[in-house]
Parts: structure tokens; C-alpha cells; sequence
């Protein structure tokens, strides 16, 4: 993604850590160092991003597509759509499939400046050149001799439930993190119990950054990226050292219950906290009570 951090001041999101001391003497005594009251927010972004920054390496680093399929019209493929687009993204169409024709015109709607448009069937979405299944699908329902239609199509596999073991097979899999997407019944998992072994998982996203796996030409490139909790905390800690940093913060004493703060703790510690807040027209929370 272009933008490698996300601003404090650009964020509704509310940080807490303790002040006066170090986050590893915080952990190590067992103690919350950091609480995050925006995770809701942070996890569908920070998922979006994932999935955006996937398409960009499996597209060759290219921000340039004719269409882009949706599958599955919830705010999860809403949040993915709008991160194409803060991505700077040129789409000339948008075409959207939903079980729930009123999701799916809600969607359309959405992007209609992108050209948005309902899908009569899910074949006119799977023809798109990048698709993005966002469904809460729990059994493949893509199946032979359902299919996508050239090897140039990019499949972001973000609902992980959607295509049939035989079609996993015959493409290019790359995934964030192989053991923790070939579990509980994923795709890439039921194609692994279908033939026994993973050497259909091509690598990784990081390993495709670092240039330790090519892509081949003559397969379709499907991204399956699994949600890792850490990476949620990893955002909501840039987004908290970058609020410290330009002193959007205020100390809140007391933030700590009685039992913990009457634990004995490092001499370093202290029950002071921090908020991080952006500045913001809406209004803003009460200050809290010890």
C-alpha cells in the first residue's frame, strides 16, 4: 500500500497504555499495557488493507484493473472496495453478486461513480479480472464445472470457504500464513485432505515480497489471507506510538482496577494512562473516572 502507516489524526480510534514505563515490564508482570476501543474498526480495515496489498503483488505491482467482481456484499467486501479506491486504483467496473438483491444494489450504489452494476448471475462476477469473495459461506459452492475463465484473474479469497478443492488445485495459491489458512475447513484445507500433502501452497505473501517465490503465468492467482489477530494489534500500536508522538495524548489516572493496581508491581509502574484521541468535530467521550 502507498500508505505505510496509518495517522493517528486520521483515525477514530481511542488508545490507552500505561504511562512512565516500558510495554515489556507491563506484559511481563501480567499487566494490560495497551487497550484498544476502536478493534472493530481497526480489524475490517486492517483486513482490507491485507487484502488490497495482495492484490497489488499478485497483479505485479500494478494498480490498474478492467473489473472487479464482488461476491458476497457485506462491509467487509464494502471495506475492501473503498481500500481499492483510497489505493488509488484505477477499476473501470464494478460488478456485484449477492444472495440478497437488496445488499447487492446497496453495494452497486456504492460504487456507481466506478461503474457498479448488478450481477444477474455469479458467472458475470466470476469473469470479473480480480475477484473478491467476501461471503459467509461455510461449504465450497463454486465447483467444476463452474469456473473462473483465464489465467490472467486474480481471486482474493478473503470468506476462504467459497471454491471447490479441485479448482484450489489447479491454481497459483499463495497465502499469509500457511498454517494457520489450511485449518478448519478452508478451501486450500479441504484441497490439502483431498490429495494429502501442500505443495499446491506456492508460498507466501512476505515470500513473494522478498522475491523467494515467482508467479507463474499459466495459472490463475488466488490469495487466501486468513485473519491474524497480531496484525490488528500491530496497527493499533502504530496508531498509538504515532499519537504519542504528536502529543495527542492525555494521562488518566486510575485507569487500572483496584486488583490489579493493588498488585504489586516493577517500581517502574504506575496506574497512570494514557489516551490517544484524535481531534474531531463529533463529539467527544466524557473523561472517565477512576
Amino acid at each position: 500500500m502507498r500508505h505505510e502507516s496509518v495517522g493517528a489524526t486520521e483515525c477514530q480510534i481511542w488508545w490507552a497504555a500505561a504511562s512512565d514505563t516500558r510495554r515489556t515490564s507491563l506484559s511481563a508482570c501480567g499487566a494490560a499495557n495497551q487497550a484498544l476501543a476502536g478493534a472493530y474498526a481497526v480489524s475490517h480495515l486492517r483486513a482490507a488493507a491485507s487484502v488490497v496489498f495482495g492484490a497489488y503483488w499478485l497483479s505485479g505491482k500494478h494498480r490498474r484493473t478492467g473489473s472487479i467482481g464482488i461476491v458476497g456484499a457485506g462491509i467487509i467486501a464494502r471495506n475492501i472496495i473503498d481500500m481499492f479506491i483510497a489505493d488509488d486504483w484505477h477499476i473501470a467496473s464494478v460488478v456485484v453478486h449477492d444472495l440478497d438483491g437488496i445488499a447487492a444494489q446497496a453495494m452497486a450504489t456504492h460504487v456507481a461513480r466506478r461503474g457498479g452494476m448488478v450481477a444477474s448471475t455469479l458467472d458475470d462476477a466470476l469473469i470479473c479480472d480480480v475477484v473478491v469473495f467476501a461471503t459467509t459461506a461455510r461449504a465450497p459452492y463454486v465447483v467444476p464445472p463452474q469456473q473462473f475463465h483465464h489465467v490472467h484473474q486474480i481471486v482474493l479469497n478473503v470468506s476462504l470457504r467459497d471454491q471447490a478443492p479441485e479448482i484450489i488445485l489447479q491454481c497459483t495459491n499463495i497465502v499469509n500464513d500457511v498454517d494457520h489458512c489450511l485449518k478448519v475447513s478452508t478451501s486450500p484445507h479441504l484441497a490439502e485432505e483431498r490429495v494429502g500433502h501442500r505443495d499446491f501452497i506456492h508460498g507466501t505473501l512476505a515470500e513473494l515480497i522478498l522475491g523467494e517465490v515467482m508467479l507463474r503465468s499459466d495459472r490463475l492467482r488466488i490469495f487466501s489471507p486468513f485473519a491474524v489477530g497480531i496484525l490488528d494489534l500491530a496497527v493499533g500500536l502504530d496508531i498509538f506510538d504515532q499519537a504519542s508522538a504528536r502529543k495527542l495524548v492525555r494521562e488518566m489516572p486510575g485507569f487500572l482496577p483496584r486488583p490489579h493496581a493493588d498488585r504489586p508491581q516493577p517500581d517502574v509502574l504506575t496506574d497512570k494512562i494514557r489516551l490517544a484521541t484524535k481531534p474531531s468535530p463529533i463529539r467527544q467521550p466524557e473523561p472517565l473516572t477512576g
